[in-house]
């Protein structure tokens, strides 16, 4: 497991090469990954903010 933070995920990605992409913003789920499937997390501090508004 990788924790990215902050930094841009698509060139980490294409070099390790995971078997899935996990992360709980819908906005780091770049439609443009398309050799990783990716899933969104709905927990997390930014998707409870959502959740209330």
């Amino acid at each position: 497991m990788f924790l990215l933070g902050g930094i841009e995920k698509k060139r980490i990605l294409d070099i390790i090469q995971p078997h899935l992409f996990m992360d709980d913003q819908r906005l780091h789920l770049d439609s443009k990954m398309k050799n990783v499937p990716l899933v969104h997390i709905p927990f997390g501090i930014v998707n409870e903010e959502n959740k209330n508004t």
